[in-house]
Parts: C-alpha cells; structure tokens; sequence
C-alpha cells in the first residue's frame, strides 16, 4: 500500500468530503432560520455550494505538497459550515440593519402624517375662528375709543375737583385764620374777664342787695355787669368752637 501524503490525502477525500446533496441539505437546513422565499433560499444555497466547490476545484489545481496540506486544512466540512454560518450572520445583521433604518422611516413617515393631520385641523379651527377673531378685534378696538373717551373725561372731572379742592383750602385757610384772630382776641380777654370774676368773688351778700336795692345803678357798675355778660358769651363760644374743631 502506498503510504505518500498524496495518496493519504486522496484517500481522506474520497471517504470525508460531502456529496453535492449533503452540502444543499446542510446549507438549506442552517439557512431555515433566515425565514428566506424558496427561491431565494435555493439560490443561496447555490451560492454557498459554488464558493465550496470553487476553493476545492482551486485546491486540486494545486501540484505541491504545500497544496495537498491547503486541501486539508481549507476544504473540509467544517469550513463549509463555517461558511454557511457566517453568511447566515451577516443575512441576519444586514437584515436587522435594514429593517431598522425602514422601522425609523416608517416612524418618519407616520410623524409627518399625524403633523399634516393636526396642520390642517388647526387650519380648520382657524377658519371657524376668524369671524370671532374679527368680532373680538372690532370689540377691543371700540373698548379703546371708550377708554379715551372717558378718560378725556377723567382728566376734565379732575380739574374740576382740583378748582373745588382750591377753593376749600382757600375758605379753610381763612376761616382758619379769623380762628387764629378770635384766639389771640380771647386770649387778651382772659386775663381781663379773670380780674373781674376775681372782682365779683370779693363782693359780699350785703354789696349785692344794695346793687339789687339801686334803681338806677351807677355807670360803673351798669359798666362791669355787661362786661361780664359779654366775655362769658365769648367763653362759651370758644370753648365750643374748640370742642367742634377737635371732633
């Protein structure tokens, strides 16, 4: 038996190396997950098959020994497997990929919808609107003329009450000052009308039946006896005044 690495590997081949209907098995059965068509599910695993038997056909073109070891190592199932698999990730990546720049598209498009939707119940509420809004405007703009109107008539009633306000303060000031004249006035009284009701204490029982007992009373006396009456009316009308000013 011949024991060269070429006739070792060719022996290997013969017994490991899959058939054409197991590679499409394998590479249909790993590929279910992709939830692909049919027809596109048979066309990738054309394609799968074709990159498999392209490595191998390139293997086998090979003379050396150094090409009997790529063989090996490179064309086997397993590297098929792992070629299967990793275009099955990349499908699903790619996918997800997609379907997330779709989903944000579709969000995108169902935004602008909801924005024109809402754009044109506001123009709708507008619309019913404006016939209040010309309504409120006219109003507003005759509450204006109103405001000016009265205040024109403000200011004219304040003027007026400033003319009143003049002339009471005037009349205060002069009643305030013929107040101050009686007040000095009475102040020069006081000490004369206290000397004459000191002069009416030190007069006896007897002084006072003989004034009684006059007909005709003595100038002087006719004199004092007025004197006191008057300056007891002024202190009463004072004191009232006083009394009436501080209330």
């Amino acid at each position: 038996m011949d024991s060269s690495p070429m006739t070792l590997f060719g022996y290997f081949n013969e017994f490991t190396a899959w058939p054409d209907d197991a590679l499409e098995m394998v590479a249909t059965s790993l590929l279910q997950e992709t939830k692909l068509e049919a027809s596109l599910l048979a066309h990738c695993v054309t394609v799968c098959k074709y990159f498999h038997h392209s490595i191998d056909d390139l293997a086998h073109s090979l003379t050396t020994k150094a090409a009997a070891e790529v063989l090996c190592d490179i064309v086997t199932p397993t590297s098929y497997l792992e070629l299967v698999f990793t275009f099955k990730q990349l499908l699903l990546k790619k996918r997800s990929e997609i379907l997330t720049l779709r989903d944000r598209y579709v969000t995108g498009l169902e935004k602008l919808k909801e924005a024109k939707l809402l754009i044109t119940e506001l123009q709708e509420e507008l619309k019913l609107l404006q016939p209040c809004l010309v309504e409120t405007s006219a109003n507003t703009e005759a509450l204006m003329i109103k405001i000016e109107q009265d205040t024109i008539q403000v200011e004219r009633k304040q003027e007026l009450v400033a003319a009143d306000e003049a002339v009471a303060n005037k009349k205060f000031a002069d009643a305030q000052a013929i107040k101050d004249d009686c007040e000095k006035e009475l102040a020069k009284a006081v000490p004369a009308l206290n000397a004459a009701t000191d002069a009416l204490n030190t007069l006896k029982q007897d002084d006072i039946r003989v004034v009684k007992a006059m007909k005709n009373p003595p100038s002087g006396v006719k004199l004092v006896s007025i004197t006191y009456q008057m300056m007891t009316l002024v202190m009463k009308s004072a004191h009232l005044n006083l009394h009436s000013d501080s209330t």
